[in-house]
């Protein structure tokens, strides 16, 4: 795993400052699993895909605080759910009967999302008349 600042770095956050901050956060016992690097990383990766972010890293401290515990939340959340479920939610047995299998969780947990939501930049459109 690569940690910002590096170039090419694949997480804000390394493994034992992860390790601290879930020592202080309570219902994180899946944190204490073999695959926390992978979890970080795929965090790091959903972050970045997802969400468009409005932070410069090289003129504050507190946005890079603020990766590390969204990332942190990110890697739990995906270790508490299966995200990549592509199942089945509902199932239509006639025009009539249609049975709802129970809802989907989205990919970015809600946690994260609140920790980045000054930072989240939304698309808009400008229209004039």
């Amino acid at each position: 795993m690569i940690v910002y600042p590096d170039t090419n770095c694949d997480s804000w956050i390394s493994e034992e400052e992860a390790d601290t901050y879930f020592e202080g956060r309570l219902n994180s016992d899946e944190w204490d699993e073999s695959i926390k690097e992978v979890a970080l990383i795929t965090a790091f990766r959903d972050l970045n895909l997802i969400v468009k972010l409005d932070i410069d890293l090289f003129s504050d401290e507190t946005p890079l605080s603020v990766l590390k515990a969204a990332q942190c939340e990110q890697a739990l959340y995906l270790l508490k759910q299966d995200v990549d479920f592509k199942g089945v939610d509902s199932l239509s047995l006639s025009p009539s009967f249609f049975v709802k299998l129970g809802k989907r969780e989205p990919r970015i947990c809600f946690n994260a999302t609140k920790i980045l939501s000054d930072y989240i930049v939304m698309k808009t459109i400008a229209r004039t008349r």
